[in-house]
């Protein structure tokens, strides 16, 4: 592969720990074998390898090289900037993975590049030539890394790789181009995420622009330091010393995050991070020499705070000095997937049994994460009310939602709002449904909870659930986690997640207006093990099949939900009394039932010899349209039913209709009286409806 990064390894918390032992050691090529034999034995104890024998001569052979490459070392194997932060936790694997793709510079004879550069520019133009194309295939990346200046990376060029979509192409094998490794370092500095197509997309166009703009101008590379290469063009806020530095706040790394990296309100940071009625955030800006200039200006840079701190770090003002000495106090957190490559390394479990350790309650095990999906009409929202009903859980004790185009992580989750006070206006968290059910399933271990989400789909999902998306995944039957002294079990997420507004809701640290019952909110909940769906708690959805490119559902997100399909077939020995009533309504004043037509109609659009092809999503389900007294009313039938077959199903092609028909509008004209079907649809239809 041209663009060369080590193929057996990513960056994780594994090889965190691997380069953590080696250093605490002091090991180098020309330690003895014995001292390298030992320390090889401890990488198998810590699970950095399967076993000793997988350990055995991986040092010498693998890591030396293989921290090298990532400049974790130099070539002394002395541990570089970067490598002793990475040992000392202050840089995460996003971080690393940032701060590597930006100062990989490929280099033969004389032509030398930054690859990321060729990698975004090339989302770029594709951007500006048709935004729906703009996304990297591996075919795409194969393209891009045979060029060797980036001014061969013309519109034409990329048109040329837009053009190429549209063909069938051989195989291509990711691991021999190096793009899987790309796209997984790509992906853990958070500058990429896959789609369900498993194409790589921007996540944030602000930082794409600023790391091309950074490739402008000629930038000094050394490797090992945090701070070169287009670190060093990282905007600095303008900081006025006013005060002396005497005094130390409360978290105040983590109050400087919020206001830098957030625009978090200062009522917010005020109550929930400084909590010092002594000092305030206004006394903060003073300390720093900020002002509200400076609110929100490393928002591009969100997540990626400690490499701003060692940034600031370096600078010659006093203040910019302080800033990032207190921004690398606070901890680091990664949400990324660090998981390993099979070939090389095997996954840590994090499961772990601590003697003595205290349980979380697990009187109600085996909660339900379902998504029912079927066609519209197929009983989606029953098979819901079904479930509720098995898993003994009573109405009152649900939340139902329903996302759509609109539909926010902050409509969900919750959001600050302003509430009048006697005091003036104040600015105060208003909770979601999630966050509501969540503090109801917390408070009362002994019942049952469900959120109910319909039509799924019909919002960007990956959005609304943000960090919540890490809860889905659930403890298994005889799995345990235990974290802080605290076990959980069964039923519980495996991992946890930080939201400052929701634990202070769970916690009661509101007004009266927003939480009662204080005494009982904090049953269950450890903010120190963070936030975590609990096992009283199911989560059911409905998925409607003939919307689902409204917003496509990732298999990521998918895969952590059962999925449970909604037959379309209709069986009247399995039926029960509402669905035979409803099969055997009959539409107006004509003599034919809705199950029959209904059979036949979906029957037509499930025929892969039509023009439209097998478009089984597209089915009318039993109760598309619903019977009043066993009769489909025809005013209903001609604005459901035959607007939907219409514009939808046969919209190219209208063969099932009858010929003397041209328009819509004639369509609802003729269908009227006992002979309304054969003056509407084609005679061979109307005697498949008979048969």
């Amino acid at each position: 592969m041209k663009w060369s990064m080590d193929t057996h390894k990513y960056m994780s918390e594994i090889t965190r720990t691997a380069l953590q032992i080696i250093a605490k050691n002091n090991i180098t090529s020309e330690s003895s074998n014995d001292l390298i034999k030992d320390v090889e034995n401890q990488l198998a104890a810590a699970k950095v390898y399967k076993d000793e024998e997988g350990s055995s001569g991986r040092i010498r052979r693998a890591l030396f090289t293989y921290f090298r490459s990532y400049h974790c070392m130099d070539d002394s194997q002395n541990i570089t900037e970067m490598g002793q932060a990475f040992i000392d936790n202050n840089i995460s694997i996003k971080e690393f993975s940032f701060w590597y793709l930006l100062n990989y510079k490929y280099v033969k004879g004389t032509v030398s590049y930054y690859p990321i550069q060729f990698l975004l520019t090339f989302f770029k133009i594709v951007k500006s030539i048709d935004s729906n194309q703009c996304f990297l295939t591996p075919y795409d990346f194969e393209a891009i890394s045979e060029l060797d200046d980036i001014n061969n990376l013309s519109t034409d060029f990329v048109r040329e790789q837009i053009e190429k979509r549209n063909h069938p192409r051989p195989e291509i094998n990711e691991r021999n181009i190096g793009y899987d490794v790309w796209a997984k370092m790509l992906i853990q500095a958070d500058v990429v995420e896959k789609d369900e197509q498993k194409n790589l997309i921007i996540k944030n166009w602000n930082l794409c622009n600023w790391i091309i703009d950074t490739y402008q101008s000629s930038l000094s590379l050394n490797n090992g330091s945090i701070c070169c290469g287009p670190i060093e063009r990282i905007p600095l806020p303008h900081v006025q010393i006013s005060s002396p530095f005497d005094t130390t706040y409360h978290k105040e790394g983590y109050a400087l995050c919020s206001i830098l990296f957030d625009d978090c309100p200062n009522s917010i940071i005020n109550k929930y991070i400084i909590q010092d009625k002594t000092h305030n955030t206004d006394n903060l800006y003073l300390q720093f020499g900020l002002n509200n200039d400076c609110r929100g200006f490393y928002k591009t840079f969100s997540g990626y705070e400690h490499i701003i701190g060692y940034f600031l770090l370096k600078q010659s003002h006093l203040g910019l000095k302080r800033i990032g000495e207190a921004i690398l106090n606070t901890e680091t957190i990664d949400e990324t997937d660090n998981s390993q490559n099979e070939n090389e390394m095997e996954e840590i479990k994090m499961i772990t049994e601590v003697k003595g350790a205290a349980k979380a309650p697990n009187d109600n095990k085996d909660p339900k994460q379902i998504i029912f999906y079927g066609v519209p009409g197929s009983g989606k929202s029953f098979s819901i009310s079904e479930t509720l009903t098995s898993l003994k859980i009573d109405e009152a004790n649900t939340k139902r939602v329903v996302f759509h185009l609109d539909y926010s992580n902050a409509d969900f989750v919750g959001q600050i709002l302003p509430k009048m006070t006697k005091n003036g206006i104040t600015y105060l968290f208003t909770p979601g449904p999630f966050t509501q059910i969540l503090r109801s399933a917390y408070q009362h271990p002994e019942n049952k909870y469900a959120l109910i989400i319909e039509e799924i789909n019909r919002g960007n999902s990956a959005a609304i659930f943000g960090e919540l998306f890490q809860l889905l995944d659930r403890l298994d039957k005889d799995e345990s986690k235990s974290i802080n002294s605290v076990t959980y079990t069964e039923g519980w997420s495996s991992y946890g997640v930080n939201n400052d507004c929701i634990n202070a809701y769970l916690l009661g640290n509101y007004d009266d207006d927003f939480v009662t019952d204080k005494k009982s909110v904090c049953i269950n909940f450890n903010q120190n093990t963070g936030i975590r769906l609990p096992s009283n708690l199911s989560l059911l959805a409905t998925m409607n099949t003939s919307d689902q490119n409204v917003f496509t559902l990732d298999n990521a997100f998918q895969r952590r939900w059962d999925m449970e399909y909604i037959s379309n077939k209709y069986e009247e020995s399995k039926a029960n009394d509402k669905q035979k009533a409803q099969y055997n309504s009959k539409i107006g004043t004509t003599a034919i039932s809705w199950g029959k037509f209904r059979d036949a109609i979906n029957k037509e659009i499930s025929n892969p010899e039509n023009s439209f092809a097998n478009a089984e999503d597209k089915q009318l389900g039993l109760f598309f349209i619903k019977a009043d007294n066993n009769v489909i009313k025809e005013s209903d039938f001609s604005n459901k039913v035959l607007k939907y077959l219409w514009n939808d199903i046969f919209k190219r092609d209208k063969s099932i209709f009858n010929d003397d028909i041209s328009t819509f509008g004639e369509l609802l004209e003729v269908f009227n009286g006992a002979d309304a079907f054969t003056k509407s649809f084609s005679s061979d239809f109307v005697s498949k409806i008979a048969e």
